[in-house]
């Protein structure tokens, strides 16, 4: 049985460590509520270790996360099911969101969703090590302990991979303002023209829609201005007729703008973007209700039922 004293660190430690673990298993899983869960489940393991010495509590409890996160990744919780679209991570509002994530992942843009695509193309071990070294500035020391590497193999994967993210980052744009450009498209949906928020797409723009069960999406990313203009036509179109007149709002997730769907209090789904000097080059539109509950819940709705 643990004495008074142990059972005060531990809690110091869930306190101070909690926000950490949790932005770093959302970076590694696109998932709040399974980041949620692992770092519950990494507390409990952690216990374990009652009675002795912890001399690095933080890389221990960093460790235990990683290695749950990696278990999820192979288990049916993160199976790439065989539904159309493309696993975007659940978005997550200002606010509850945002607040229980470590600080240093919004300073240094780590939450964009942007960034989430870059770190889908990474193996979960390289994933691990750029976002402690980036986001966390970690000491390879630290992340060797993590990951079960030594130093020198740290410093190496680290240079690699930032390599590789510099140069997709490039071609897929990130940490550009969005505001003007997210503010033009919430006026084409309310006034029912889409044609001023058209003009401003890049001729190679993506868009990329979840996936989910009962998800009418795109299977696969959408690529020109001529054909991504045809699909917003389209869905807006279609919803409308189905469900009658949508109500848009300028919202935050991320971090950055974006906008929200509404019709008869339910959440119908969330619109971002990225921007690549004057033109708008991707488009994210969430549509599966089992990852939009958190922005459902700060905005007073529903998530839609499929």
């Amino acid at each position: 049985m643990e004495t008074g004293s142990a059972e005060a660190q531990w809690e110091a430690w869930y306190s101070q460590y909690r926000p950490f673990l949790i932005a770093l298993c959302y970076q590694m899983l696109g998932s709040l509520h399974d980041a949620e869960d692992i770092v519950q489940e990494t507390f409990l393991l952690a216990r374990a270790y009652a009675g002795c010495t912890i001399e690095h509590p933080k890389a221990l409890l960093a460790k235990i996360a990683k290695n749950r996160c990696l278990d999820v990744m192979k288990s049916g919780r993160r199976r790439k099911e065989r539904y159309a679209g493309t696993p975007l991570p659940e978005p997550l509002p200002t606010g509850e969101g945002i607040a229980a994530m470590d600080e240093r992942m919004i300073r240094n843009d780590m939450l964009s969703i942007a960034s989430f695509m870059l770190m889908e193309r990474l193996n979960p071990i390289d994933r691990a090590v750029y976002v402690l070294r980036e986001a966390f500035e970690w000491g390879y020391e630290d992340i060797a302990r993590v990951v079960d590497r030594t130093e020198a193999a740290c410093r190496k994967m680290y240079s690699r991979v930032r390599g590789k993210i510099a140069l997709d980052a490039d071609s897929a744009s990130v940490s550009q303002p969005t505001g003007p450009f997210t503010a033009c498209l919430y006026n084409a949906l309310t006034e029912g023209n889409m044609e001023p928020f058209v003009r401003l797409l890049s001729q190679d723009v993506i868009l990329y829609t979840d996936r989910g069960p009962g998800v009418q999406t795109a299977a696969k990313p959408i690529v020109s201005a001529e054909f991504v203009a045809v699909y917003l036509r389209g869905l807006l179109n279609i919803t409308s007729r189905t469900l009658g007149p949508l109500r848009f709002e300028l919202i935050r997730i991320n971090g950055a703008p974006a906008i929200l769907a509404e019709a008869k209090g339910e959440l119908q789904g969330v619109v971002a973007l990225d921007a690549k000097g004057p033109e708008v080059s991707r488009i994210y539109v969430f549509r599966n209700p089992s990852t939009l509950g958190a922005v459902a819940k700060a905005y007073g709705l529903r998530p839609f039922r499929a």
